[in-house]
């Protein structure tokens, strides 16, 4: 299943193109080069709606590099389907002056697969070019046409291709039967579209000109609220002949719900090993214990392709051959369940660590994974069935805090994945340090709870060495070497991992005339540089919370005593507080650290405001206390 596709492609104005800007590099206008490492001369795409299963797209772009940093994105990918072929793809290089300087052949296009690891629909492909050619600044032309044999998923237009890259100029011509009921939704774009008729079709244009490159900014979302965008969606569509209406999400996940079945057919031999492996027990315990047994018969791997990027395997299938992607091994336990007499229901989900947004108020494809939902009483519990380490009822930072559609007999139905708190996004750590002139020995017990588990748990998986390497960049500390160490899951089916070191540090440090300054940053800080910006154009955005408490205890010998000690700090802001508690006790100079991190969205003129508060945290971390020799 695709997801939600935001091409960055370009095509054709209506009624066909005609190159109207000079590609000699001086013709570009100052405005535009400034902040950019590439110039969009123009992009223009055309597409057509002939059926509910049937479209075309034309596209041609041309592209200035401007520099060394540009060349990235000088290359063409082109994606597509068994619903979408590639019927022309032409590509020209031409140098500064606008001269051209070589044309692709077509022995020069790459086809390769596209399979992204967890898609719901896995027999993507690309054509990729890429133009070989260096001397910037130079521009390339491309131009290529699809043929679509389903209307499922429909274009996005953003004519911003990336942060640092300006715009020219930007057509998007949509052009559809009359009596089609298109549907479209306008973000950040000021500009009216022109509209007309010709003989029995409709057209909508939109124009844009002389976008100024964006520079990238921290704490901003992944879908970067002020790029201007045109979505686009479906009524009524077809997919392999499977005839479908997007107009409410009742409607759309019906049609899924009519794909789904006949796939729940298990064997009668299994049913009955289920129903004797969950006799006597609560629901929740037989949800649990049928968790636990799909994670160890069944392993995920994406085979589909066609209909069946939507359509899963049959339960049977999964079960003979013990594999299946997220919509087979969902479905699959969904039918496990069943025979249990536990109600689930099959979800669709937009994954990604990113969190990315879903408009609710237009219902269209927006999902490229599929989880399970088991209503009980007392709560809803959340499988990620892909997965045999994931913990029970742990959906994580892949699929959290984010709206779903529940696959019901009545249709699609909205609702929410689980948000983690900042107590259950937490790390926890108690070191002592005990230093020896200029360097230390030390002992470091971290607990991980939620996001920090999800970071530090992937250890397991490593060899020797670059587990050392993953643990080395996750600690501040100078030139330290890891003499032992030891990893636990010290609860059971639970998102904790514990993780404790024995560590030598040659140099932490620096002693000056019989003083010896001790900086007290010892562990990661998981902030962000924010330097500030008077420009900041986005919204501030956190998209989870999260607490860290770091206890550090220095030890030192009787030959010192503390001569200076920083004051403590507290901060309170609306995105989080932070904490810096100094004490000396007879164990020597302690500190405690507490950070606590609030998600959620931010107006982008509090930036300055922000910033200053990550800025203190990081002033913070640089603080020294100072140890002097005491006299003979």
């Amino acid at each position: 299943m695709k997801k939600l596709l935001i091409l960055f492609i370009f095509g054709f104005p209506f009624k066909g193109f005609t190159q109207s800007i000079d590609l000699n590099t001086t013709r570009i206008p100052e405005a535009l080069t400034v902040n950019a490492c590439a110039v969009m001369r123009y992009e223009h795409t055309q597409f057509e709606i002939k059926k509910d299963d049937k479209a075309n797209m034309k596209v041609e772009y041309a592209m200035t590099i401007l520099n060394d940093n540009g060349i990235r994105y000088s290359p063409l990918v082109v994606p597509y389907t068994e619903f979408s072929k590639v019927t022309s793809i032409n590509a020209t290089v031409y140098d500064a002056n606008g001269d051209k300087v070589k044309r692709i052949s077509k022995s020069d296009i790459y086809d390769i697969s596209a399979i992204s690891g967890y898609s719901l629909y896995e027999d993507s492909r690309i054509k990729a070019i890429d133009p070989e050619y260096r001397v910037t600044p130079f521009t390339v032309v491309y131009s290529y046409e699809i043929d679509f044999s389903g209307t499922l998923n429909l274009p996005v237009w953003q004519p911003y291709k990336s942060t640092n890259i300006s715009v020219e100029e930007a057509t998007f011509t949509l052009t559809f039967p009359d009596d089609y009921n298109l549907r479209y939704l306008e973000e950040n774009i000021s500009v009216e579209p022109e509209n007309g008729m010709e003989k029995d079709k409709q057209w909508i244009k939109w124009q844009i000109n002389n976008l100024e490159a964006l520079l990238d900014e921290n704490f901003h979302s992944m879908d970067y609220d002020v790029l201007p965008k045109v979505y686009t969606a479906p009524s009524a569509f077809s997919l392999d002949g499977h005839k479908g209406d997007m107009t409410t999400w009742e409607n759309f996940g019906k049609w899924v719900y009519n794909l789904l079945e006949g796939t729940s057919n298990l064997p009668e031999e299994t049913k009955l090993k289920v129903q004797e492996m969950t006799a006597g027990m609560s629901d929740k315990e037989k949800v649990e214990t049928l968790y636990d047994y799909l994670q160890e018969k069944t392993r995920y791997v994406s085979i589909q392709a066609g209909i069946g990027g939507w359509k899963p395997f049959e339960a049977s299938m999964v079960d003979e051959y013990s594999y299946g992607d997220c919509k087979a091994l969902s479905n699959y336990m969904i039918s496990v369940l069943d025979a249990a007499g536990i109600k689930a229901y099959y979800t669709l989900v937009k994954a990604g660590n990113e969190k990315p947004a879903m408009m609710d108020h237009f219902p269209s494809n927006q999902f490229n994974h599929a989880i399970v939902m088991v209503p009980l009483e007392e709560d809803s519990l959340w499988l990620e069935c892909t997965s045999q380490k994931i913990p029970f009822n742990y959906l994580g930072t892949f699929t959290d805090d984010r709206q779903v559609l529940l696959i019901t007999e009545e249709g699609g139905k909205l609702t929410t994945t689980p948000e983690y708190t900042a107590d259950q996004n937490r790390r926890v750590s108690h070191s002592i340090f005990h230093l020896n002139e200029t360097g230390a020995t030390a002992s470091v017990k971290m607990e991980n709870f939620g996001l920090f588990y999800e970071r530090m748990s992937k250890l397991e998986s490593m060899d020797v060495q670059k587990k050392q390497r993953v643990i080395k960049q996750n600690f501040n500390i100078p030139a330290f070497e890891i003499s032992s160490y030891t990893t636990a899951f010290p609860e059971p089916n639970q998102p904790a991992y514990q993780l404790e070191m024995e560590l030598k540090i040659n140099e932490l440090s620096s002693k000056i005339r019989g003083r010896l300054i001790v900086p007290i940053q010892a562990l990661a800080t998981e902030m962000d540089n924010a330097a500030q910006r008077a420009d900041r154009r986005s919204d501030i955005y956190i998209p989870r919370s999260y607490s860290l408490i770091d206890t550090v205890v220095y030890k030192y010998t009787d030959q010192y005593t503390l001569s200076m000690c920083p004051e403590n700090i507290q901060m309170d802001t609306d995105y989080g507080n932070f904490t810096l508690t100094f004490k000396q006790g007879e164990e020597g100079m302690m500190y405690i650290r507490k950070l606590n991190i609030r998600k959620g969205v931010y107006a982008g003129n509090k930036y300055e405001e922000f910033a200053s508060f990550i800025a203190g945290i990081q002033n913070a971390n640089n603080l020294k206390f100072v140890l002097e020799e005491k006299e003979l």
